[in-house]
């Protein structure tokens, strides 16, 4: 009898290590796509904004800037199952058995970094963002200030701020800049009357323009005034052209200067700031429309931080406005970067336990 016992328990045991193995495939294995899809694309995510973050931040210590770009992320997962059976056979008592199943899961992701370096990837980073990519930005639901305030150098006569380290930092009061702001602020008022739209045109010698149809209805007529006077072009015409080429001209039609990857991230670093010394500190009036990066001794409460130089910098959480604009600093990048394959060598780290 007890000999019999304990080949049933062995029998189940073993049934029981042959099973579970079966059992994983499905309930396991399935079950373990979503969260790690999650997990994964949260962590690229937060490390893309920390590579753009600490850069801005080298920029402005006048550090050169690098790039790392994640190229694969293989995750191989094992479960392991095993079950025994102990046999215990005491004196005038009878047997005793002790069934001990037992399972592991394991996780090994391999993740693959290339530097992007380079003759082409350096081009890239220092070429003027095209008119055709300003065109689909326009299109989409940004406001139209981020978008301009970040990618645009020039317009007509009006300017952006300029690289501190080129000048003197007073852009603030420079009137080339503010006639800038103040188209910017008449672009906003059409863009929330639903009154702005833009047509991109290219012919086959690759000659491009962005061109601005004005509403020529009562409600924006002022607006449209002053931003043709402002822009320099005749107020008989409702479509101005937007060209890059220096030598275009006519009465309807603007030059356009679009900043480079490497200038947005230089404007941003010349505009990190001390934090507020207290949360209840106003941060911004609703007619700013800037990226502010603040620097602190202390963690903050954000939505994106990098420590560097024994500081924090970071975009405060609460802080919509520069939020929004990093989610379109991220949307340059990747339009300037372009495609990572054979810009330099692959390092691979397996991450196993």
């Amino acid at each position: 009898m007890m000999l019999f016992h304990a080949k049933k328990w062995l029998y189940l045991a073993t049934l029981l290590a042959l099973s579970l193995p079966l059992i994983s495939c499905t309930a396991v294995g399935s079950k373990m796509i979503s969260p790690g899809r999650v997990n994964y694309s949260r962590a690229l995510s937060e490390s893309n904004n920390e590579q753009i973050l600490l850069n801005v931040a080298r920029l402005h210590y006048l550090e050169t800037p690098t790039f790392v770009q994640v190229s694969s992320i293989t995750a191989q997962n094992s479960l392991q199952a095993q079950a025994g059976v102990t046999w215990l056979w005491p004196n005038n008592i009878g047997d005793s058995s002790y069934l001990s199943p037992s399972a592991s899961y394991a996780e090994t992701p391999t993740i693959s970094y290339i530097p992007l370096q380079g003759a082409d990837f350096t081009k890239r980073l220092l070429a003027p963002l095209s008119l055709e990519a300003l065109y689909y930005l326009c299109l989409s639901d940004w406001d139209i200030g981020s978008i301009f305030e970040l990618s645009v150098q020039a317009i007509g006569t009006a300017h952006n701020k300029t690289n501190l380290i080129l000048t003197d930092g007073n852009d603030e009061d420079n009137p080339r800049y503010q006639n800038f702001i103040q188209i910017i602020h008449l672009l906003r008022k059409l863009q929330h009357r639903d009154k702005l739209c833009f047509i991109y045109k290219s012919d086959k010698d690759k000659n491009s323009e962005l061109i601005l149809k004005l509403n020529d209805t009562p409600e924006v007529a002022k607006i449209n005034h002053e931003l043709k006077q402002r822009l320099g072009i005749s107020q008989n015409t409702n479509t101005i052209h937007l060209v890059t080429d220096p030598t275009a001209k006519g009465n309807d039609t603007v030059r356009i200067i679009t900043r480079s990857f490497m200038q947005v991230m230089g404007h941003l670093a010349d505009s990190i700031q001390p934090a507020p010394l207290s949360p209840t500190t106003p941060c911004r009036t609703p007619q700013d429309f800037q990226t502010h990066i603040y620097v602190a001794d202390i963690i903050p409460n954000s939505h994106c931080k990098v420590f560097y130089r024994k500081q924090w910098y970071y975009i405060d959480d609460t802080d919509t406005v520069s939020k929004q604009n990093f989610i379109l600093v991220n949307t340059f990048y990747e339009l300037s970067a372009g495609e990572a394959g054979g810009m330099g060598p692959v390092y691979s780290l397996n991450l196993g336990k």
